[in-house]
């Protein structure tokens, strides 16, 4: 990974109203523009909730709010920053396309063009949705909002000649005020320039939001989509999703963050029906910092592994004693605990639960809590280790080249009398027996071993 650029140059810091909102679709994406309207609940400290809402209103002729629009927005910013944030922005698309690491063509002109006049035309209505610092409150409503209020643009002369005349525009009132009052979202201007993919642009964002106090996260698919309002018919099928955050995390691996840098990879859900997008932060300093970077990684890894171990052993268990709630902290605590006691994995804590439902049904026992299964964990150890002894005795017994399937082995006593006892699978152990109590041994394999019995 290059070094981390963490000067000011490499900063921008976008409005937080448009950050905390999934309002670009992919630039890659095919959908016709449409109203699209997003909600979220909140619940309030009574109890009762309110619903969140933004509608967002595209342009039927130039199309939904993209991905590469929310760079160009980014780019106008940085162009802001550097005149030194007046109310009116002049600039030149040349300027713009430079910002935004573009090579200045026609092409350029029309790309540029056509962003800007979607940042211009797409309205937006905020209900209990839009912070405004200047009254320090949430608007109830807030209609007809546009992130560009004004907007005049240099024309094209001719053919092959393009006008570098200057362009201006106005941000909304609303926006230029919270900008000024820095209620804003620091933003790795490079980082966002280098990605490709839009959906991995849309990840990027909703990690900043939800990775800013934590080190570790995950989320299926599914959920995952909805959250960043990914639409479409094909996403429906878990392979196709698979598919798509494939392709985002080539562009989301070890890129610089706002809070340290993200391990971003995808892994199966337990119950194999859905893939899951997991995602680890972890503080870099340098290039030169490689020992310090792989101890943390790795020290970090175990305690991620452990948080999600107890997560999933207790979601387990809730959902085998059919408890709808989540985990308490009293659980988790005593989850942790039975963890480190017993050095347990999924599968074993897995063995336990299920072998406690078993045994609570034979006695109509119905426990509330985690603590209600822990009379069951010794005996379930008991009979796991019993399970796991069976399995390997058969498996030695598989490999021996001593006895039959049975693990005995053929004895002939000096009498000649002939009988049978248990293989102890080593010819060492075998070659004591026979002198010790001057036996032979009857091999029933096709290949046995051969050594010479004392008289």
């Amino acid at each position: 990974m290059s070094k981390q650029n963490t000067s000011m140059e490499n900063i921008v810091r976008p409005e937080l109203n448009l950050e905390k909102w999934p309002i670009w679709v992919p630039a890659q994406s095919r959908s016709k523009p449409k109203l699209r309207v997003l909600e979220r609940k909140r619940v309030l400290d009574d109890g009762s909730f309110i619903i969140n809402k933004v509608e967002i209103n595209p342009s039927l002729k130039y199309g939904n709010l993209t991905t590469e629009d929310q760079k160009v927005w980014y780019g106008l910013l940085k162009l802001w920053e550097q005149a030194g944030k007046p109310q009116k922005l002049v600039f030149s698309l040349s300027q713009l396309a430079k910002v935004l690491g573009k090579t200045w063509s026609l092409n350029t002109f029309e790309s540029l063009k056509k962003s800007l006049l979607r940042l211009r035309i797409s309205t937006f209505s905020w209900e209990n949705s839009y912070y405004d610092s200047k009254s320090g409150q949430t608007l109830e409503v807030l209609d007809l909002f546009n992130i560009l209020t004004d907007l005049h643009l240099a024309k094209v002369k001719d053919e092959h000649k393009i006008n570098n005349e200057q362009c201006y525009c106005q941000f909304s009132d609303y926006l230029y005020d919270n900008l000024l009052n820095n209620y804003t979202k620091p933003v790795f201007f490079d980082t966002i320039l280098k990605i490709k993919s839009g959906v991995a642009q849309l990840i990027y964002k909703y990690l900043e939001l939800v990775m800013h106090n934590k080190t570790y996260y995950e989320r299926n698919s599914e959920k995952l989509f909805n959250d960043i309002c990914l639409e479409g018919e094909e996403y429906k099928f878990a392979s196709i999703r698979k598919r798509v955050l494939l392709i985002a995390i080539e562009d989301l691996k070890r890129i610089p963050f706002s809070g340290g840098a993200l391990e971003v990879s995808i892994e199966e859900t337990i119950d194999k029906i859905d893939w899951k997008l997991v995602v680890r932060k972890f503080p870099v300093k340098s290039e030169t910092d490689k020992v310090r970077k792989i101890k943390a990684i790795a020290k970090m890894d175990e305690v991620v592994k452990e948080e999600a171990l107890k997560e999933e052993v207790l979601n387990y268990f809730l959902e085998r004693f059919g408890l709808r709630r989540d985990a308490t902290k009293a659980e988790l605590e005593k989850a942790e605990e039975l963890i480190k006691t017993h050095n347990l994995d999924f599968e074993k804590a897995k063995h336990i639960i299920d072998f406690a439902k078993c045994s609570a049904i034979e006695t109509n026992y119905k426990p509330k809590n985690f603590n209600g299964i822990v009379q069951y964990v010794g005996e379930a150890l008991g009979q796991l280790q019993a399970k796991e002894l069976k399995t390997q005795l058969k498996e030695k017994t598989k490999k021996c080249n001593f006895c039959n399937e049975e693990g005995l082995i053929g004895v002939i006593e000096p009498s000649g009398r002939r009988g049978t006892l248990y293989c102890p699978h080593d010819s060492e152990a075998l070659k004591l027996k026979a002198i010790k109590w001057k036996i032979k041994f009857e091999f029933w394999s096709e290949n046995p071993p051969e050594f010479s019995y004392s008289d």
